[in-house]
């Protein structure tokens, strides 16, 4: 398993790179708003080898599904 390589403070991860998950029960609606449990809620860094990704372009340029 790869280290994670994520910043310990959501806000130091660039905008484009950031991937948010919200865990099951992070959003709940109490009348007519909408709270949000901030403990179930991740943000990681896409370029992340343990939490990230990486995007798959054909020859053409266009973005492929592996």
């Amino acid at each position: 398993m790869s280290d994670c390589t994520c910043a310990p403070d959501w806000r130091a991860i660039p905008k484009e790179r950031r991937i948010v998950f919200e865990a099951p029960g992070a959003t709940k609606r109490q009348g007519a708003v909408t709270v949000r449990d901030a403990s179930k809620i991740f943000v990681f860094d896409r370029d992340c080898p343990q939490h990230g990704y990486k995007e798959v372009f054909d020859d053409e340029g266009q973005q492929t599904i592996p």
